[in-house]
């Protein structure tokens, strides 16, 4: 008996020193955890005022979670702080790459908000480097988890993230949509929430001109960013303020505020907003007309550029989006396909219980779940039909960006082909008494007029290129480097050689191409030595008028293109004498091919020749303006069919 009372006092002692033990590895676990967790929430707190600080408290954290157990949550939690950090220095494939491997982690614990986080960091990365489509999408799913969540914060946050977006690619109305819903928060914003509502709403008036009101948000803006001591806003709202004192030449102020934003960058080192600074930089320069200071700064901003926008990067991080996008429509079906073996397995045992009732109990129980399934199957369409809805508009927007994008780049193209054509100047300069009326049917287009000066003489013509809009365009830059190629280089003055040379480059130029390239142009050239009063012609399918006494004398071109063609022979050169108060008329075929009238037929040459001799007798500026009314009263509400391009010389 003895014995066994000493036995179960040693079981008794056994036990309680385990679960003492027990406890004492519980606890110590999980004030362990509790300090992780203050640490991370340190981490996230100063990173505003010091994210460099902010940064290596992540990584000595890290450090520490490797030798703790059940530390992949708090892992997740730390590395979606580094990504705060590694955007801000734009490092942007190693924080989608982090955020991509941690978002499982947070949706395994059903963690909404730091889901919410994850997605509006994907937003603000889209953003950055240019992903509209990206940056709106994954802006709209931070918004959704921050709602299911219940996060007012995270939606005020996402709001006014998405406004930035909205501005930052030109969808004003929507931004201005936006920031209007904002203002029904304003009373439950933080600090640091009204700083980007300021910044945001500066950034919407200078956008659309209104540089007083832009300037008074993006004071209270600065004064929010060295209230709360948030380091990278205070550069970004003195780089935005810039802008609007450089649209009113206030030029010294501009460049006050742009000063201390560079000084701030350089110090904490924050790339992306050195990179937007100098830009500003370089913008108030030209505008100061300091064009030796823009240009060195250009310089040093472009090496800047070029580490941010790094073409193989973004592509990267585009490939780990498609991917994990493709990853989760793999879940999304797979779990589509468990809900319909589980919907079959309870539809097989409810059938096997109704067996054994009665037949009136059998007819209720049917008809209960006839109702039930007719109310669940209309609230399910009736969400599915919202969330098309919401679809809709989500595409909308995105077509919307499309769009902007595809008209900027060929806004841009318009650029770079007004810079062929030679300035109204230096045309005014050589021909005092001529006018031009040029009319492109698309934004960029196929025709173009063309001036040279060699020696004593001054060439000029009307070009039509193969096609219009940016096809045409392209091939007239081929054509205008063909024609100042063979005047420049070669230095040839007579018209017809110099279609027989330009004809030649342009025929070599297309050669290089593997497709069996056609394109070329029609034009009519001309040539007047000052000295001498000479006018020589020489054509390309496009003929020469000239007006004189009221009469009109056509010199008639060759039949032939400049480039590949069937037939070709040298090009034949007209000597034109010319007498005082004659008016020479070069042009292409587009406003005699122009639909319109009452009947909706061309205009065609007969009429083209008639109206030039109604209006030859006017002054220069007078009968361009008759000419352009003529037009526009022919066409009236029809489509214009092509590019337009008349040159009229007194001589």
């Amino acid at each position: 008996m003895k014995n066994k009372n000493i036995d179960n006092i040693s079981y008794f002692i056994l036990k309680a020193t385990f679960l003492f033990l027990s406890f004492f590895v519980l606890t110590v676990n999980l004030l362990a955890t509790q300090n992780f967790e203050e640490q991370i929430k340190l981490a996230n707190d100063i990173y505003l005022s010091n994210p460099d600080s902010s940064f290596q408290l992540c990584k000595s954290i890290e450090e520490a979670l490797k030798k703790a157990p059940n530390n992949e949550l708090l892992l997740a939690k730390t590395s979606l702080c580094k990504t705060r950090y590694l955007t801000l220095k734009a490092k942007f494939e190693e924080a989608s790459q982090i955020l991509n491997n941690i978002i499982p982690v947070f949706e395994a614990q059903n963690e909404l908000t730091l889901i919410a986080k994850c997605y509006s960091m994907k937003s603000i990365i889209a953003n950055k480097i240019k992903e509209a489509t990206n940056a709106i999408e994954y802006n709209q799913k931070a918004f959704d988890f921050y709602k299911k969540a219940d996060n007012l914060a995270g939606q005020i946050a996402t709001l006014t993230n998405r406004s930035f977006i909205f501005i930052n690619f030109e969808l004003y109305d929507s931004a201005y949509v936006t920031l209007d819903k904002l203002f029904f928060y304003e009373t439950k914003m933080s600090n640091k929430d009204r700083y980007f509502f300021f910044q945001n709403f500066g950034n919407y008036y200078t956008k659309i001109g209104d540089n007083n009101n832009a300037i008074n948000n993006f004071e209270k803006a600065i004064l929010f960013a060295e209230k709360e001591n948030l380091t990278d806003s205070k550069v970004t709202a003195l780089t935005l303020i810039s802008a609007p004192y450089r649209r009113l030449k206030e030029y010294d102020k501009a460049l006050q505020y742009i000063t201390k934003s560079i000084d701030l960058a350089k110090e904490y080192n924050l790339i992306y907003e050195l990179n937007e600074a100098f830009d500003e930089l370089i913008l108030i320069y030209e505008s100061k007309n300091d064009f030796k200071n823009a240009y060195l700064t250009k310089l040093v901003n472009d090496s800047i550029n070029n580490e941010i926008y790094n073409v193989e990067k973004i592509n990267r991080i585009n490939q780990f989006e498609n991917q994990l996008k493709l990853a989760e429509k793999e879940k999304v079906i797979t779990q589509q396909q468990l809900i319909l073996k589980e919907e079959q397995l309870h539809h097989s045992e409810a059938k096997s219980k109704i067996a054994t009732l009665l037949f009136v109990v059998i007819i209720c129980i049917l008809l209960i779940v006839f109702v039930s399934f007719i109310f669940y199957r209309a609230k399910k369409l009736n969400h599915k039909i919202n969330a098309q809805k919401e679809e809709i508009e989500l595409q909308k927007i995105i077509v919307e960006v499309k769009n902007k994008e595809i008209t900027s780049s060929i806004s841009y193209a318009k650029r770079i082909q007004n810079a062929i054509l030679p300035p109204l100047s230096l045309i005014n300069n050589f021909l005092p008494e001529s006018f031009i009326f040029y009319l492109p049917k698309d934004i960029v287009a196929g025709d173009f007029y063309w001036m040279q000066q060699v020696d004593d003489t001054i060439l000029f013509g009307v070009a039509d290129c193969t096609g219009h809009g940016v096809p045409g365009a392209m091939v007239s830059v081929v054509c205008d480097n063909a024609l100042n190629r063979a005047t420049r280089e070669l230095n040839i003055k007579q018209p017809a050689k110099i279609l027989d040379a330009v004809s030649e480059i342009v025929i070599e130029t297309f050669a290089k191409s593997e497709a069996d390239v056609k394109d070329g142009m029609d034009i009519a050239l001309c040539s007047w030595n000052k000295k001498t009063n000479a006018i020589e012609y020489a054509g390309a399918n496009n003929s020469l008028y000239l007006i004189r006494n009221g009469e009109l004398i056509e010199t008639k071109a060759d039949k032939q293109p400049i480039g590949k063609s069937l037939i070709k022979h040298p090009f034949t050169n007209h000597i034109i004498e010319i007498q005082k108060n004659d008016f020479i008329y070069l042009f292409s075929d587009g406003y005699a091919d122009q639909f319109g009238g009452p009947k909706g037929k061309k205009f065609m040459y007969k009429a083209f020749k008639q109206m030039l001799i109604r209006y030859s007798s006017l002054p220069v500026k007078e009968q361009e303006e008759a000419i352009k009314s003529t037009f526009f009263k022919w066409k009236e509400t029809h489509e214009q069919v092509d590019d337009i391009c008349i040159l009229g010389v007194k001589l």
